[in-house]
């Protein structure tokens, strides 16, 4: 799953590397939309296996599913400061 939009130019750090390893991107229409029952309901219906994403949205989604597994083998964030 790429939440940064395609024409953004950082977004093709993310989409070739991934589509030279063969992995499949989702990419959502409106990503800042997105609860953690959401991006879970998502990550499971597509299979989604890696999540790169912006601080504030993955910090929501943290406290969205705090004691839910969440099938993700990769959660890239970046973009902004992550609080410990």
């Amino acid at each position: 799953l790429t939440v940064p939009p395609p024409h953004f130019d950082a977004a093709f750090g993310d989409i070739f590397p991934a589509l030279a390893a063969g992995a499949t991107l989702v990419i959502h229409p409106d990503p800042g939309s997105l609860t953690g029952p959401d991006l879970l309901a998502l990550c499971v219906e597509h299979r989604v296996s890696a999540v790169d994403t912006a601080a504030p949205l993955w910090q929501r989604w943290v406290a969205d599913l705090a004691g839910e597994h969440l099938p993700l083998e990769i959660m890239m964030v970046g973009g902004d400061i992550v609080p410990a």
